[in-house]
């Protein structure tokens, strides 16, 4: 699935960094600093808010935003 997405990323010129974002290190050599909108995607809505906190906290961006997936077993009546 990954490598799905990266060669999608790849044919419409879409800049891209394989890296893990828990570690500064990585996000540090993606130029996070230099970037206008940081956007924490996984399936796990906690993981994407540490995520989003801490590109918050330690390279400011000038947005941050975080992605919270539905949970399936919620009644969306």
């Amino acid at each position: 699935m990954i490598e799905l997405a990266l060669n999608q990323a790849e044919a419409e010129n879409i800049p891209f960094f394989l890296s893990s974002a828990l570690d500064p290190e990585g996000l540090e050599e993606a130029r996070l600093s230099s970037m206008g909108t940081f956007i924490a995607m996984t399936s796990n809505g906690e993981v994407n808010f540490v995520l989003a906190q801490r590109a918050a906290e330690e390279f400011k961006p000038p947005r941050v935003l975080a992605v919270f997936p539905r949970d399936p077993l919620v009644n969306k009546d």
